[in-house]
């Protein structure tokens, strides 16, 4: 509890500061173009009739919210990063509960922590990578927000084997249409980890 808290006070300063690089200024353009024109929306950044890779749900989303608010892109992307944040923490609390239910608290803690620290120093700057140099920078991205949908979506599975509740199989379909559309990468991990449970 104590690392998510200072991991969620280290983020939120990340996020108000507002020194954002790399690709969030695409993601940006994309939204302010979605929030713009949801419809039929032109290329982010150049003035063309044509489509933008980065377009997906996951950006559709924070333009209608943006748009309905009344936000800027930069400001809803950014509290977009936040809600990544606490979706990550939550999927990854929920996943690793139900696959450890007896040390799940402890296997969390060290879980989050491995995953931030043990890519040695020259961890890469990606966004697929997750670790604490490169965390609060990515947060606002489509594959932050599509890593906790994985999470939370082997969760939901894992409870559908053990329940036998065969409407969870409409969450976990949504989630997957999702991930592909919005982080393709994503997907993979997605399917290796739906493979492994069920072979599991």
């Amino acid at each position: 509890l104590i690392l998510c808290i200072t991991l969620s006070i280290l983020m939120i300063f990340q996020t108000v500061n507002g020194r954002w690089m790399y690709d969030f200024w695409v993601h940006s353009a994309v939204v302010h173009e979605l929030a713009y024109n949801p419809i039929s929306p032109r290329h982010a950044q150049l003035s063309l009739n044509a489509p933008h890779s980065d377009y997906s749900p996951y950006s559709l989303g924070i333009a209608l919210v943006s748009r309905v608010v009344g936000l800027d892109p930069i400001t809803a992307l950014s509290i977009a990063g936040i809600v990544n944040l606490f979706l990550f923490l939550f999927g990854l609390r929920l996943f690793v509960s139900l696959l450890f239910p007896e040390n799940g608290e402890a296997v969390a803690f060290y879980a989050l922590l491995f995953t931030l620290l043990l890519w040695g120093k020259d961890a890469w700057q990606y966004s697929g990578f997750l670790n604490l140099k490169v965390l609060g920078l990515v947060l606002p991205y489509s594959s932050t927000f599509a890593v906790a949908l994985v999470l939370i979506t082997l969760s939901v599975y894992i409870a559908l084997l053990r329940n036998g509740n065969q409407l969870l199989y409409i969450p976990i379909f949504v989630a997957i249409v999702i991930v592909i559309l919005s982080h393709p990468l994503s997907f993979i991990l997605l399917s290796i980890g739906l493979v492994s449970i069920t072979l599991g």
